[in-house]
């Protein structure tokens, strides 16, 4: 079966690969001029990463440390079940709401 997600998650493993890089380029910077370009390069680097995150968050994945997908879930609120049943102390915002409203 192919992975409808594929290239989403071989753009997040390698958005993670290019944030790594930029990390140990900022570290190994000498000068203010290498500084500064290490911080740019690492900014971007974490926008890109952090933005195919919410893309894959928004299609209902649950990504792993490694960019893998874990769950792909049909229904947003799916998640909050997982969620809940993961951890029983967590509730969702329209229990909340519920709760407070004393119905």
């Amino acid at each position: 079966m192919v992975n409808p997600h594929q290239e989403l998650l071989e753009e997040i493993a390698f958005a993670k690969e290019q944030l790594q890089i930029a990390r140990e380029h900022f570290d190994y910077a000498d000068g203010q001029d290498a500084v500064d370009d290490a911080i740019y390069l690492l900014s971007a680097a974490e926008m890109r990463y952090e933005g195919l995150l919410r893309i894959a968050k928004h299609r209902g994945l649950m990504v792993d440390a490694k960019g893998r997908a874990l769950v792909t879930l049909q229904r947003p609120l799916e998640r909050e079940r997982i969620a809940q049943k993961l951890n029983p102390d967590v509730i969702s915002m329209d229990e909340a709401r519920y709760r407070e409203s004393g119905l």
